[in-house]
């Protein structure tokens, strides 16, 4: 089963919260993990997962997507952090990436935790995701490649993120952080 989760925590501990929803699922679930200021804009979006699980299941233990906003380049679609942010150029760029690219899968070190794509059994084997910092993904893509894991990108998966959306720069989006509660 392909089970798309977005845990939260209050006090900002995304790894316990992460933890503690897919402990409850089986070993051999899909997870697909997205962050509470991601939205998925094509219909299809769902089928596409799916397909890239078939094909590349077996061959990646982590799969990200491309996406429009993130504070590392190797992620953004074309290499171009959007400044914008509007969900109608975004649907188009979601379209072009999966006429472009479909089912294709990059060999990448690290993804964001925008969006991670994986079986429970890889969370278990890596022992979960680390709690209490900010970096759980990193971490989490670090203990993944440790253990001789495969880390992909989808190149055709794109979802779309309001990443720091006060800020019109890449530079500035990547330093500055403002939490909307304190």
């Amino acid at each position: 089963m392909i089970i798309q989760i977005s845990p939260y925590r209050s006090n900002r501990n995304i790894g316990k919260a992460n933890n503690d929803c897919i402990s409850r699922f089986d070993n051999d679930d899909w997870i697909v993990l997205t962050d509470h200021d991601a939205a998925w804009l094509l219909p299809e979006s769902g089928t596409h997962i799916e397909m890239i699980i078939k094909e590349h299941g077996n061959d990646y233990d982590l799969i990200g997507c491309i996406t429009n906003r993130l504070g590392s380049t190797p992620q953004l679609y074309n290499g171009v952090f959007d400044s914008v942010c509007n969900a109608y150029d975004c649907y188009e760029d979601a379209l072009d990436a999966w006429e472009k690219y479909g089912t294709t899968i990059k060999p990448i070190d690290l993804i964001a935790g925008v969006c991670m794509i994986f079986k429970v059994s890889t969370w278990e084997r890596v022992g979960g995701f680390k709690e209490n910092t900010r970096m759980a993904d990193v971490e989490f893509c670090k203990s993944v490649k440790r253990l001789g894991g495969k880390i992909g990108l989808a190149k055709g998966i794109y979802i779309m993120h309001n990443y720091r959306l006060w800020e019109t720069e890449m530079k500035k989006a990547k330093t500055i952080y403002k939490p909307l509660v304190k």
